[in-house]
């Protein structure tokens, strides 16, 4: 039985935002374009199908409009997107929990909005890495810093990868819970590149997206420079893909947010989808 009480300006929103997606939903379905222009409609378990692909709730069909998505960066795939929105989603929680703690601004961020000379940086990089020998080391000084770091090569299931030629990573800026985000599809040497040019950018006050590629400002040169001075460890240590995911210091400040009675036990599957034990099972 076909679905005829569909909004087609959903999908068609839909198809403008994300036509990668939409691209496969053409592949897979011969009647989609004639589902965009309301000449006929899906089954139910084709538009099933059509939620998965899209990856939005299956009652958006039936909305009027969809809601407006306030992302800091515009363009960019939908695995990209849903990326961001998930750093996002970190960085709101941990602002929140981190202010209700009595937190204020971190003394590093935005500290040279107005600039700062190669020398400066690079004596602020020191003080965040030090000698760190890994990869590891590095994300683990940084946090202890007050930085969130997250780390996947893969957005919400393991299907859906980030092409590291997309993006490198992505710093959101705040004073208070900075968040960083690193493809961990690249290269341990570019992961490294992608921290400590992060770093930079949240020394300057500055939200941005890496691409290898690009090479703007002075950002560039000194986080080359200095990464250059470390000799870093071949292999990463191995750990569960959902820490770095969600990173370390994140879950443990909801694990402390949990302790002192700010949030309920059943935050955290709310929050992270995870069940209790597997939770502190990752602590």
């Amino acid at each position: 039985m076909k679905v005829d009480f569909i909004n087609p300006n959903i999908l068609r929103e839909l198809t403008q935002r994300f036509p990668e997606n939409a691209q496969r939903a053409r592949k897979r379905f011969k009647n989609f374009d004639k589902w965009l222009a309301g000449e006929d409609f899906p089954t139910y378990n084709q538009l099933v199908q059509l939620s998965k692909i899209f990856d939005v709730p299956f009652g958006d069909f039936f909305l009027e409009r969809l809601s407006e998505i306030q992302l800091p960066f515009e363009g960019g795939t939908k695995n990209f997107q849903d990326a961001v929105m998930h750093a996002k989603r970190v960085q709101n929680w941990a602002r929140g929990i981190l202010l209700e703690f009595g937190h204020e601004s971190l003394p590093f961020a935005g500290k040279y909005r107005d600039g700062v000379s190669e020398e400066l940086l690079m004596k602020e990089l020191k003080s965040f890495f030090g000698e760190a020998e890994s990869f590891d080391e590095m994300v683990e000084r940084v946090e202890e810093k007050g930085v969130f770091v997250l780390r996947s090569g893969y957005i919400k299931n393991v299907r859906r990868t980030l092409d590291p030629q997309e993006f490198r990573g992505f710093v959101l800026y705040d004073s208070v819970a900075p968040v960083v985000f690193i493809n961990n599809g690249d290269s341990r040497y570019r992961k490294a590149f992608t921290l400590v040019h992060a770093i930079v950018h949240i020394l300057m006050g500055e939200s941005v997206v890496f691409d290898w590629e690009s090479k703007e400002k002075e950002c560039f040169k000194v986080s080359a420079k200095f990464l250059e001075g470390l000799q870093l460890k071949e292999k990463e240590t191995a750990q569960p893909s959902i820490v770095n995911y969600w990173s370390k210091r994140f879950l443990t400040l909801l694990k402390e947010a949990v302790e002192s009675g700010l949030l309920l036990h059943t935050d955290i599957f709310d929050i992270t989808k995870l069940s209790l034990n597997r939770f502190f099972s990752l602590l």
